[in-house]
């Protein structure tokens, strides 16, 4: 697609209200953490939305993925296995899963220094990445241009990220991840190369889990995604090939606008 066609799409997805905003993410690595996926299993005897809104409140969460079923996805940022297997196990209690996967991520490196102007940047656009660069620019008392240079070298850099926030109850059809398990580093190369030149529709890709991904796809009925789980597995080389269908998406700054505020004072 050209980029005008992208804009239309963009702006029609948030006029039907299936796209709530954009939120500015930080690479973990700037804040002196590493990351994981839990998958929790939540029998049906429990609240699950009780669940999520409590694990919510956690440090640490940035995402939480609510699939039709038992499962739940979190995503976890922590600064050492210590503090991750407490998370996990009160996350596990939270939940009444009493066995959690835990899939460690590899955050790529973030070749920058951060400066203080810098993170009073991201802080101001955490929470809605698409406000007016201008007032931010007088907001923080730099000028438009100093703002938009810094973005554009976080950017580059990989310390930042964008994560759209959708309404999936307002998205025509099924969204549906796809989960798959490598054997080898090499076999999960070839296989995210495949889905990536095979899968149409892709919203979105976690290739930074070790030995495992995570493919995010839109279509138009459940039939439609059960072709495309079958054609995964005939076409990848791969453990297990699973697959989950979205409920809700929550993408969370709280813990992150915290260290970010803290990051950002003048000395």
């Amino acid at each position: 697609m050209d980029q005008e066609v992208v804009r239309r799409r963009l702006k029609k997805a948030g006029e039907k209200g299936a796209l709530l905003g954009w939120k500015l993410l930080v690479n973990p690595r700037l804040l002196g953490c590493d990351s994981a996926v839990v998958r929790l299993d939540t029998p049906e005897s429990a609240s699950k939305p009780g669940v999520i809104s409590r694990i919510l409140l956690l440090g640490g969460v940035v995402m939480v993925v609510d699939f039709r079923g038992p499962a739940t996805f979190v995503r976890l940022h922590y600064s050492s296995s210590d503090e991750l297997q407490r998370k996990v196990e009160l996350m596990s209690t939270i939940a009444h899963s009493p066995q959690p996967s835990v899939w460690p991520e590899i955050p790529p490196p973030a070749d920058i220094a951060m400066r203080a102007v810098d993170w009073r940047v991201v802080g101001g656009l955490m929470e809605d990445a698409q406000r007016d660069l201008g007032e931010l620019a007088v907001e923080i008392g730099v000028s438009r241009r100093s703002v938009e240079r810094r973005l554009e070298a976080m950017s580059n850099a990989r310390a930042i990220y964008l994560v759209g926030q959708p309404d999936v109850a307002a998205v025509a059809g099924v969204v549906c991840d796809l989960i798959l398990s490598y054997s080898s580093v090499a076999e999960k190369e070839r296989g995210d190369r495949w889905l990536v030149s095979e899968i149409p529709r892709v919203a979105y890709l976690n290739s930074e889990l070790e030995r495992r991904t995570i493919v995010t796809f839109l279509r138009e009925n459940l039939a439609e995604a059960e072709r495309v789980l079958q054609n995964v597995r005939a076409g990848v080389e791969a453990e297990s090939v699973g697959m989950e269908s979205i409920r809700q998406l929550t993408v969370s700054t709280r813990w992150q606008a915290e260290r970010v505020r803290t990051l950002g004072r003048p000395a």
